[in-house]
C-alpha cells in the first residue's frame, strides 16, 4: 500500500515537473520570440501562440505591451538611423557643394589662364591672339606700304634732284662757255679799236 502511494506521488511529481519545465520552456520561447525576433516574427509568434475565440484572437496584455514597446524601440532605432542618414546626407551635400564651388573656381581659374594664354597685351589692352596677330599684320603691311611709298618718293626726288643738278651744271658750263666767248669777242673788238686808233694816229703824224 505504502509502495503504491509512493509510486503515485513520484509519478505526480514527474508530471508536475515536466509541466513546469514545459511552461518554463514556453515562457523562455515566448520571451525569446518577443525579445529576439523582428517585428514580423513577433506578430507571427502572437498569432501562432494566441488563443482562438470564434473569429477572434485572445492575446495576452503582456504580449501586447511587449510588442508595443518593441515596435516603439524599432521605430526609435529607425528614426535614429534616419536622423543619422539625414546628417550624413547633409554632410555629403555640403561636401558636394564645396566640391562644386571648388570646381567652379577651378573652371574660372582655367578660363582666366586660357584667356591670358590666348591673349596678348596691346597698349595695356588684352586681346585674343588672333586679333593681335591681325592687327600686327595690318600694321606691318601698312608700314611696309608706307616704306615702299617713301622709297619710291625718295628715289623719284633723288632722280629729279640729280637731273636738276645735271641741268644746272650744263647751264653753268654753257654760261661759262658763253662768257668766255663774249670775253674773247670783247677782247677782239678792243684790239681792233686799238689798232684803228694807232693807225689813225700814224696817219695824223704823217700829215703834220
Amino acid at each position: 500500500m505504502r509502495t503504491t502511494l509512493t509510486g503515485t506521488v513520484c509519478i505526480v511529481l514527474v508530471i508536475v515537473s515536466s509541466f513546469m519545465t514545459l511552461q518554463a520552456q514556453k515562457v523562455d520561447n515566448s520571451k525569446s520570440s518577443l525579445y529576439n525576433s523582428d517585428v514580423e516574427g513577433q506578430f507571427d509568434y502572437i498569432i501562432r501562440e494566441s488563443s482562438k475565440y470564434q473569429e477572434y484572437r485572445v492575446v495576452k496584455n503582456a504580449w501586447l505591451y511587449r510588442i508595443k514597446a518593441n515596435i516603439l524601440d524599432t521605430l526609435g532605432a529607425i528614426q535614429t538611423e534616419l536622423d543619422s542618414a539625414y546628417q550624413q546626407i547633409s554632410r555629403k551635400d555640403r561636401q558636394v557643394d564645396s566640391l562644386f564651388a571648388g570646381l567652379e573656381k577651378t573652371r574660372a581659374d582655367l578660363a582666366t589662364a586660357t584667356k591670358e594664354k590666348n591673349s596678348l597685351s596691346f597698349f595695356g589692352i588684352y586681346m585674343h591672339k588672333n586679333s593681335y596677330n591681325s592687327i600686327m599684320w595690318t600694321l606691318t603691311i601698312a608700314f611696309s606700304i608706307a616704306l615702299l611709298i617713301f622709297i619710291v618718293i625718295y628715289k623719284r626726288s633723288h632722280s629729279v634732284t640729280a637731273r636738276t643738278k645735271a641741268e644746272l651744271l650744263e647751264t653753268r658750263d654753257a654760261l661759262e662757255t658763253q662768257k668766255k666767248r663774249s670775253l674773247d669777242r670783247e677782247q677782239k673788238i678792243t684790239r681792233g679799236l686799238y689798232d684803228e686808233i694807232l693807225k689813225y694816229k700814224k696817219k695824223c703824224g704823217e700829215l703834220q
